[in-house]
């Protein structure tokens, strides 16, 4: 089933505010992407695993690569 669109939106909010707040998170991962990893346990626990592993992993290396 496709994910609603509000719930990926969700998503993002929450990976965006996180690294808002952990912007040294950027850094790393320029140096070891296993630093997105930070990153995705913080959203599975705060979203209860709501996402798949899969959409938040890629949600969340997409959303720091872009602000590089």
């Amino acid at each position: 089933a496709e994910a609603a669109k509000g719930a990926s939106e969700g998503l993002e909010v929450l990976i965006n505010k996180y690294l808002d707040e952990n912007p040294a998170i950027i850094a790393d991962y320029q140096k070891n992407d296993k630093a997105a990893n930070k990153v995705i346990g913080f959203v599975m626990k705060q979203s209860g695993g709501q996402y798949s592993s899969a959409e938040v992993v890629e949600t969340t290396k997409r959303l720091i690569e872009s602000r590089f």
